[in-house]
């Protein structure tokens, strides 16, 4: 494909296609550090991150079936959105080579995190993409830089993620394997120029990965049109029991002091083994910690009288309304398509701030110990009020 931007080049992520990875470190004996070949087996999506079944040797001699999702700024029809798609081509990674080697995109990498440290934002990385000008602030090589330094947060965020929430691996969030990151000795038209594969450069072309547990069966907005939810007598109740479940997930985590920007039916998968729910995609959490510290130190909320960090916290997280994301769609969906009624509840706000005012609601290492209330229907209480990424 062409664009304006120059031929686009392939994508390495296509079934039958292997990649090397460097598994640096391992949370299971099945993925030993070193390098491995990863044969990709399917490809789910190349929206934000590709994420793909792939296959990998273990020193026992069988073969993983994994989840190998990579961040990587050349792919992603989201990530490299720029009112249209912005296809990885020769002549942007050209310059985005170029302004490595000059130095700049040093300087540029930390006049970002400069502005984010003083505003609490990042600019876009579409706010450096202007194919009329490619002069001062705006310029391809800044977006590619932009797309990197993006990618990496993702991968910190993510992999935070999982460790953090470890006590829920394999249950409630698929098992992190292994980080790892793609070799970049194979060359060609997809890496970076031989002197750039080594030394401090380097860093600008590592694609970073996660290798997580293979989850086989659908996403919980395909469950209720999905075979498995016929499997018992009664697939309103199967149904049901497992949004009810997704929800208390969602809950369990925000109890532990992350928040997921991002969460839908889509981005959680029923196990056809146990007819469980899972959550799939922690890319855009929010940590407690990290919300507290921008009230504090940025947005100075703390000056105001009767602050109170976990009701902000709570407040935040009941204006983000994850867990009506997954129940309220579903609700909603399975009412329009399949003529099922589903009754579900949800985590009682009032409640939750009531205890944490009396002092009944603590924060501890492990996450907020809250009282045991009644799961409350969403339309007894009014709308969330909206807010932004901070939750002001």
């Amino acid at each position: 494909m062409r664009s304006h931007y120059g031929m686009a080049i392939p994508s390495p992520y296509r079934v039958g296609a292997t990649v090397q990875l460097h598994i640096h470190e391992s949370f299971s004996e099945l993925t030993a550090p070193g390098t491995v070949a990863a044969t990709i087996a399917e490809v789910f999506s190349m929206t934000m991150q590709p994420v793909m079944r792939v296959t990998i040797p273990t020193s026992f001699g069988t073969d993983l079936s994994a989840v190998l999702k990579v961040y990587d700024r050349r792919c992603g029809s989201i990530l490299r959105e720029a009112n249209e798609v912005v296809p990885h081509t020769e002549e942007l990674e050209a310059a985005y080579q170029s302004f490595v080697r000059s130095g700049e995109a040093e300087l540029f990498v930390r006049s970002i995190k400069e502005t984010e440290r003083v505003t609490g934002d990042r600019p876009s990385a579409d706010d450096y993409l202007d194919d009329k000008d490619d002069s001062g602030p705006y310029s391809p090589e800044r977006f590619e830089t932009a797309l990197w330094l993006d990618s990496n947060e993702y991968f910190d965020t993510e992999s935070r993620t999982y460790a953090h929430l470890r006590d829920l691996q394999g249950h409630s969030i698929p098992q992190l394997y292994a980080l790892a990151s793609l070799d970049l000795s194979g060359g060609g038209a997809y890496g970076p120029a031989r002197d750039l594969c080594s030394g401090p450069l380097s860093v600008y072309f590592q694609t970073k990965a996660i290798l997580l547990e293979y989850i086989p069966g659908p996403t919980l907005s395909d469950f209720p049109s999905s075979e498995l939810s016929t499997c018992s007598g009664d697939p309103r109740q199967t149904v049901q029991t497992v949004v009810r479940e997704a929800v208390e997930i969602v809950h369990e985590i925000n109890r532990r002091g992350v928040l997921l920007r991002d969460c839908s039916p889509s981005n959680a998968v029923v196990d056809q083994r146990t007819l469980r729910a899972k959550l799939i995609d922690l890319t855009h959490s929010v940590f407690r910690q990290d919300k507290i510290d921008y009230d504090i130190n940025v947005a100075h909320d703390n000056e105001e009288p009767g602050w109170d960090p976990d009701l902000a916290y709570w407040d935040y997280a009941f204006c983000m309304n994850s867990t009506e994301a997954i129940g309220a769609v579903m609700t909603g969906k399975c009412r329009r398509e399949k003529g099922m009624a589903l009754t579900i509840g949800y985590p009682d706000r009032d409640k939750i701030r009531e205890d944490i005012k009396n002092k009944v609601c603590r924060w501890e290492e492990g996450g907020y110990i809250l009282q045991k209330h009644p799961l409350k229907d969403p339309a007894t209480r009014p709308p969330p009020v909206k807010s932004d990424a901070h939750g002001r």
